[in-house]
């Protein structure tokens, strides 16, 4: 999310995998082995925690993107945001 007015990216969060079916965002369950569960339909995928580490990897270069477009944006103190350079510091 971003506060427009004051150029600042104020929030992000990565997305869970979510049901085929339903489209509703999947649970990771652990116990015997950790599996993506849906509490709509019930519908089990094999997964693990890797998979979110993965998502935040895609989100880190989605803001470096971002950035990289929009010179002219800044996060906003707090915001856990990777490290990028403006055109002017290449």
């Amino acid at each position: 999310t971003a506060a427009d007015d004051e150029k600042r990216v104020v929030g992000v969060a990565s997305g869970l995998p979510h049901c085929v079916r339903c489209v509703q965002p999947l649970r990771l369950m652990t116990g015997r082995g950790e599996e993506w569960s849906c509490a709509g339909c019930g519908d089990r995928h094999p997964g693990s925690s890797a998979d979110l580490l993965a998502t935040d990897e895609v989100l880190a270069d989605c803001l470096r993107q971002f950035f990289a477009r929009h010179p002219d944006y800044a996060p906003a103190p707090g915001l856990s945001a990777p490290q990028y350079q403006t055109a002017s510091a290449a």
